[in-house]
């Protein structure tokens, strides 16, 4: 029995390190795509299954930069941090009111400070609140 308790005590660093890893793997998979166009909102949203499959998500946006290039704005500490250099952005919206599958985006850039919220070094949130125009309502 104490065999048992000190192997899940050891075990619980390599579970938390591993962690870490699937929500880096998730900020990028929701939110890093470098060579994005807004042309391929819907296809990349869908293929990423970024969506649940009962809704479709209003708004998400991609970071057109590498995720090494996102990661060193962390290197300012934990919490929300705002970037120091402008990014390229691709903002993706839902087009039209329905929000059920499937689901048809639109998409546009623009460059600003981002904002991410940052955990032992990685971006776990993204912070920014772009918005969608009233064109992709209709």
């Amino acid at each position: 029995m104490t065999a048992k308790i000190v192997f899940v005590l050891l075990l619980l660093p390599l579970l938390s390190v591993d962690g870490g890893k699937k929500s880096i793997a998730k900020f990028t998979k929701k939110h890093i795509n470098p060579a994005m166009k807004a042309d391929q909102c819907t296809d990349v949203i869908a293929g990423r299954l970024i969506n649940n499959k009962n809704n479709c998500r209003e708004i998400n946006t991609f970071i057109l930069a590498e995720i090494d290039k996102v990661k060193t704005i962390c290197q300012q500490g934990n919490g929300v941090v705002e970037s120091d250099r402008v990014f390229n952005v691709l903002v993706c919206c839902r087009k039209g009111k329905k929000s059920t599958p499937p689901c048809s985006y639109g998409g546009y850039e623009t460059k600003h400070r981002i904002k991410v919220e940052c955990k032992n070094g990685n971006p776990l949130h993204y912070d920014d609140v772009d918005q969608c125009p009233d064109e992709f309502d209709d």
